[in-house]
């Protein structure tokens, strides 16, 4: 989901509370990070790392005291940041990281779901098949999928093969259907594409986000019960490791107005886009689900106790706390009410950070 956020000139503040009983896990699925609670000083101007951080970062708050060493800037990560945050990771503890904006749609394929807020927060919930690296390059999401390969270009064709082991939270499987309908919910053809373009009497548009790529694509294939996924272009598309993430769960969309196997009608898709944005997920087939969510103040985010992942989740509890006052953040950080932050660097938010005991932070673009 982090991948739809493009990078820009603009600068970002990312600040970590280290704690000096912390631990953690900086990837998506739970691949270590650097014990010692720098678990996610690792976020870097790319975008997308902020998700990174709050995704499955550990933080053990509860034990031992507060790091009191002078706040220090993070350049590890200028240097090499696809690998700063490793290290070895503890299970256990509670993470809380701040969303700047509540949260009002939760369908993160259509233009008013499409937020970093969201995106922020159903990073954790939502499979895709690449994830994008904080060297902006892409690596294939292994805990779902085992290959991601082009194997023609005349026409261009990739074939996706899902691991066996990936299934949603009511133990379905990942598989064809979901692409079908990820790719039904993105298509022009299919869902009719941004309401802008609509006519006033034609209200069944599921306004995706973005078409691109998705109205390439030829044909999508399943094979194998399901588990590869064979996509066809009907003209050559670049950058196609940028598709199907998030992947939305199929099973679900048939219960709430969709039809089969990801496929329906406009009107159809357009109420799976409905239920979508209106419905905070119950489902999940990542690392953690939403337990609950409180408006303007805070995602609580738990386990997903049918993850199979190669590791992880390392949390107890994963929060996004909402704080919609740049300035309320520092004083969240001191008061260890957030374990990090990812503000605007105004000046006066930057001496404040800096002069806060046991904090890493790092200056980017953002």
């Amino acid at each position: 989901m982090k991948r739809r956020i493009g990078t820009g000139a603009v600068a970002a503040l990312t600040v970590v509370l280290s704690m000096s009983a912390c631990s953690g896990s900086s990837s998506k699925s739970g691949s270590p990070t650097t014990s010692g609670g720098a678990a996610a000083t690792g976020s870097t101007a790319a975008s997308s790392t902020a998700s990174s951080t709050a995704s499955t970062a550990a933080s053990t708050t509860s034990a031992g005291p507060a790091d009191q060493s002078p706040a220090r800037a993070n350049t590890e990560c200028d240097k090499a940041p696809d690998t700063c945050n490793t290290g070895t990771a503890t299970k256990g503890g509670h993470f809380a990281y701040v969303l700047e904006k509540d949260i009002q749609d939760w369908d993160v394929l259509t233009n008013a779901g499409n937020t970093f807020e969201t995106l922020e927060a159903l990073d954790p919930v939502y499979p895709n098949v690449f994830e994008a690296q904080p060297d902006l390059t892409y690596k294939l999401a292994a805990d779902w999928f085992l290959s991601a390969q082009e194997t023609s270009t005349t026409p261009q064709t990739i074939v996706y093969k899902i691991n066996p082991k990936a299934v949603w939270e009511d133990g379905s499987p990942l598989n064809a259907d979901d692409f079908t309908l990820t790719w039904n919910l993105q298509s022009t053809k299919a869902c009719g594409g941004a309401a802008a373009d609509a006519p006033a009497n034609a209200p069944t548009y599921c306004d995706p986000a973005s078409t691109s790529g998705y109205d390439q694509i030829k044909s999508l294939t399943g094979s194998n019960n399901g588990r590869t996924v064979t996509v066809v272009f009907s003209s050559p598309y670049s950058d196609w490791r940028a598709l199907f993430g998030p992947i939305m769960p199929a099973h679900i969309a048939a219960k709430h107005g969709g039809g089969p196997h990801g496929t329906g009608t406009r009107a159809q898709l357009s109420a799976v886009t409905t239920f979508f944005s209106t419905t905070v997920p119950t489902w999940s087939a990542g690392p953690y689900l939403i337990k609950s969510f409180q408006k303007t103040t805070a995602v609580t985010e738990v386990p997903n106790p049918t993850w199979a992942g190669a590791q992880g989740p390392y949390l107890d509890t994963l929060v996004f706390r909402i704080i919609t006052d740049a300035t309320a953040e520092p004083p969240a950080l001191a008061n260890n009410e957030v374990q990090a932050i990812n503000p605007q660097p105004e000046v006066d938010l930057v001496k404040s950070v800096q002069s806060q005991k046991g904090v890493v932070y790092h200056e980017g673009a953002g």
